[in-house]
């Protein structure tokens, strides 16, 4: 009897953490960092300079709050169709209103 009473708590404690763990991975799958579709932001062209990467054009000409830094450089990315974060002086690119000066 008391080797049934143990038996029941492995299981029930096996149980429990098999079903806490899938709906760990469930959750993990179905909710991501970014969304699935990108915010639609007006644009404008931006030309890049030398040392500009994505990185300090979202975070240096950040007017809106509508994106953090990490949010703009997925957007740019993923707008300008980008493979990685690799810009070069001239490349013209596509980023949101909100991000961009009256001086360029």
């Amino acid at each position: 009897m008391n080797q049934l009473k143990n038996l029941l708590k492995r299981i029930d404690g096996s149980v429990f953490i098999i079903v806490l763990s899938a709906g760990c991975f469930f959750w993990t799958f179905t909710s991501s960092g970014q969304s699935e579709e990108l915010e639609a932001f007006p644009t404008s062209q931006w030309v890049v300079s030398e040392g500009e990467s994505l990185w300090s054009i979202a975070a240096g000409n950040r007017l809106g709050k509508d994106m953090s830094i990490e949010e703009m450089v997925y957007w740019m990315k993923e707008h300008n169709n980008l493979g990685n974060e690799t810009i070069y002086p001239g490349q013209k690119i596509e980023v949101p209103v909100t991000m961009v000066y009256a001086s360029n």
